[in-house]
């Protein structure tokens, strides 16, 4: 008797919000932070219901907010992360996705979250600036010569 392996069933936030009763964003926030283990494919997320399953019999129970459940940290960071994806690549871009994740789960464990949003909205701030290069300075030739 020859047993074959089912390929593993995805849900999309949709499908993971309406299973714990949330909104999509909500169920979007928890796989940007870790919460859940999911992939992106083609801009959208994907979750294992495998992993669901196993997530809730070990008694995760995702009626309980984190620490992190706040919008204006998880838009940052979301920002922060989006204007990598368009503007860097190769070692650059794993290098902002790598902090980016680590802030997530740290700012889960800190109090002083003011402190790390300033210096991602300073990040952000930097990214944005349009970069000016300076000119060197005219020295007029006579000492003599009028200023402008």
């Amino acid at each position: 008797m020859t047993m074959t392996q089912s390929s593993p069933t995805y849900l999309n936030t949709e499908q993971i919000a309406e299973r714990y009763d949330v909104n999509e964003d909500t169920a979007r926030r928890w796989i940007r932070q870790g919460r859940i283990p999911g992939v992106r494919i083609g801009g959208a997320y994907r979750v294992r219901l495998d992993d669901l399953v196993r997530l809730e019999r070990e008694g995760e129970d995702f009626t309980i907010e984190t620490l992190i459940e706040k919008p204006e940290v998880d838009n940052l960071l979301q920002g922060l992360e989006d204007w990598a994806v368009e503007r860097l690549d190769g070692n650059d871009l794993a290098f902002v996705a790598d902090v980016v994740a680590e802030l997530r789960r740290v700012l889960g464990h800190v109090s002083e979250e003011r402190l790390v949003l300033n210096r991602i909205e300073e990040i952000l701030r930097e990214a944005r600036r349009p970069r000016i290069v300076a000119l060197p300075e005219i020295v007029p030739e006579a000492a003599d010569a009028e200023p402008f």
